[in-house]
């Protein structure tokens, strides 16, 4: 291992090494983050807070059916944007639902749907089915 082009290879690659170990306090290290939610840094969701129906969904979480806008009920397979729609309006027209299954008052929508989307679903504190969610 004496020779010069094993010593010459040794000091190359430890001069290229040498960056990855040296601090970064030469004026290249990026400013600290502010307290708080970085600059142009936004929460998914509305200026209320709500999260968007789709990200809900992505963590396994059920829209609320009482708060749910037409685009958030598109993210549920099986609900377009037609009864999307219907579903607002009904809303509207009675109030609030009591439970999953006033959607059945809804034009167009019927007891096998109701179940397929059932664990997409959720009012109030009432569980939206046993499994949760998601895929089953």
């Amino acid at each position: 291992m004496g020779t010069r082009q094993e010593l010459g290879l040794i000091l190359v690659l430890v001069l290229l090494a040498l960056p990855l170990f040296l601090p970064l306090d030469r004026g290249d290290r990026p400013p600290p983050a502010p307290a708080g939610r970085p600059e142009g840094c936004r929460l998914p969701g509305g200026p209320d807070g709500t999260m968007p129906g789709v990200h809900r969904l992505i963590l396994g979480q059920p829209i609320e059916l009482n708060t749910a806008s037409a685009s958030d009920l598109v993210a549920v397979p099986g609900i377009g944007e037609v009864l999307a729609g219907r579903i607002v309006e009904e809303r509207g027209r009675v109030g609030r639902f009591a439970a999953l299954d006033d959607l059945l008052l809804v034009k167009g929508l019927k007891h096998k749907k109701l179940e397929s989307i059932r664990r997409y679903l959720t009012v109030g504190h009432q569980s939206s089915g046993d499994a949760g969610p998601g895929p089953r």
